[in-house]
């Protein structure tokens, strides 16, 4: 017995003459549904990446300004612990 197509795998969601008439509108509001999820995609990414560019350029200026002020004051907890260390080796 050889396999017969199937019939009726389209959709007709809306048929007869309402369904012609509010056809465009539907493609419109489902494209314009598409364009608004594409472009509020989009800004969040940008704004989730200058959120991160911000957070690492702040990360940046603190280390600088750390090391900045270590090379001034120097660092007295490395002295600190080399005396305990010289001590107990004694």
């Amino acid at each position: 017995m050889p396999r017969r197509g199937r019939r009726g795998t389209r959709k007709n969601g809306l048929k007869g003459l309402f369904g012609k008439v509010y056809s465009p509108v539907g493609h419109a509001l489902s494209a314009t549904g598409n364009s608004v999820k594409e472009v509020s995609s989009y800004v969040g990414n940008v704004s989730k990446r200058s959120i991160n560019g911000a957070k690492h350029i702040g990360n940046i200026w603190t280390s600088h300004a750390n090391a900045s002020v270590r090379n001034v004051f120097g660092s007295r907890r490395k002295t600190r612990r080399t005396r305990r260390s010289r001590k107990g080796r004694k």
